[in-house]
């Protein structure tokens, strides 16, 4: 019994040797993580202030007495990167990427850091914070536009009447009409939402004032090997004061970082679309898009060219039944001195119709040619406010003469950055 009660003793001891043991440590712990936050805090602050060498030094302190701080050991690895120290950068890099699980936002960041040795790593990281917290733009533009209801470029039409060509005249209301406008653009995107909305006021043609808005979402999930965005949005058109067009859409857009660097980008285009045109009957369709994107950026030029095709279902007997597009699109945009800029692109596309259009009327299957041609100049004044001017040409050449229009549209606006 006497040795019994010893070692219930020794045990005893040994436990309350233990608990207080756990107990001092879990103080400690407790204590480092209240220095660490208050040293992260002070870390941020010199970070902000561009104070790197100090921030370096603080951070290194928190990683060292809270280990498992993933904001402070990612911080660590930018501000290595904002000083050039590439070698440090991917180091801190790997670890964060095997001991935390980041978000999508920041992998875009360290895929970025690690393909380009944090080249353009400042113009990344910020335009992520500014998605982060909230980006509203908006463009104010005076205008004019010679043909504001893209009326036909024909005075008269041949058609079809039990093998004689009938000629009929184009009534006045349907040629072209030339007016002034006011528009405004706002745009707003935070944390993978965004927002669109574009007003256009005619000065005497109000029949053909535009109103349209739009509403997005899109989500960037991590996949190795390459960058995807999902997105959806949904949106309306009105045409003097009446509902004319909704559209929902879903896309996906896929850039293989094997194709990808700080001046060269290359994406693919997935959209699947659902337009309906509640005052037009029989114009209700469904499209397929798919694209190919490539942007070349350098200091001195940017060159951005698309290629794309779309299959236009016709969902009800509409006039010329299905529809093919195969399009191209190219620009080209250059700096200038004094902040000058300058910008030019050029669109083709060539639509087919699957049927006749109007047996014993057009007896055609319709063959378009859109070609759109765009010159713009820039002048940034400062931060928040650029001036824009822009000139657009639009030919529409088809095999059905009656389709046939012209459009020249020229505007002055102001871009402004309420960020």
């Amino acid at each position: 019994m006497i040795i019994n009660a010893t070692l219930t003793q020794r045990l005893l001891a040994a436990l309350l040797l233990w608990a207080g043991t756990m107990q001092a440590m879990a103080s400690v712990e407790t204590d480092n993580k209240k220095l660490a936050d208050v040293l992260y805090e002070e870390a941020v602050l010199l970070i902000d202030a561009d104070q790197n060498t100090a921030g370096i030094d603080l951070l290194r302190k928190v990683v060292e007495l809270q280990p498992d701080h993933a904001g402070a050991w990612l911080d660590l690895a930018m501000l290595h990167c904002r000083i050039g120290d590439a070698a440090a950068t991917g180091q801190l890099l790997d670890h964060v990427e095997r001991q935390f699980k980041p978000s999508p936002q920041i992998r875009l960041v360290i895929n970025h850091i690690q393909k380009t040795n944090c080249d353009g790593y400042a113009k990344l990281s910020e335009e992520i914070k500014l998605t982060q917290k909230g980006v509203l733009r908006g463009e104010f533009a005076l205008g004019l536009d010679d043909n504001v209801n893209q009326g036909l470029s024909n005075n008269s039409f041949l058609f079809d009447q039990g093998g004689s060509l009938v000629e009929l005249q184009v009534a006045p209301d349907f040629r072209p009409r030339s007016d002034e406008f006011l528009q405004t653009d706002l745009s707003y995107q935070k944390n993978g939402v965004s927002a669109y909305v574009q007003m256009r006021q005619n000065f005497t043609e109000d029949a053909f004032d535009l109103f349209s808005g739009f509403l997005g979402y899109q989500t960037k999930p991590y996949l190795p090997g390459v960058n995807v965005q999902f997105g959806t949005v949904a949106g309306a058109l009105t045409l003097g004061g009446e509902l004319y067009q909704r559209t929902l859409q879903v896309n996906t857009h896929l850039t293989p970082t094997a194709l990808q660097s700080d001046s060269i980008g290359t994406r693919f285009v997935l959209a699947l679309s659902r337009v309906s045109y509640p005052s037009l009957a029989g114009a209700d369709a469904e499209f397929v898009e798919l694209g190919l994107e490539n942007i070349w950026d350098r200091q001195s030029y940017s060159i951005a060219s698309r290629v794309d095709y779309t299959f236009d279902n016709a969902l009800k007997n509409r006039a010329g039944g299905d529809r093919t597009t195969v399009g191209l699109n190219l620009e080209v945009a250059r700096p200038l001195p004094q902040d000058y800029g300058i910008r030019f692109g050029v669109t083709q596309k060539r639509t087919l119709g699957s049927d006749v259009f109007s047996p014993g009327f057009i007896s055609k299957r319709r063959d378009q040619m859109r070609s759109s041609y765009g010159l713009t100049l820039t002048k940034t004044l400062n931060r928040k406010a650029t001036l824009k001017f822009q000139v657009r040409k639009v030919l529409n050449s088809e095999n059905i003469e009656l389709f046939e229009y012209e459009n020249t549209l020229a505007k002055m606006s102001v871009l402004w950055n309420f960020n």
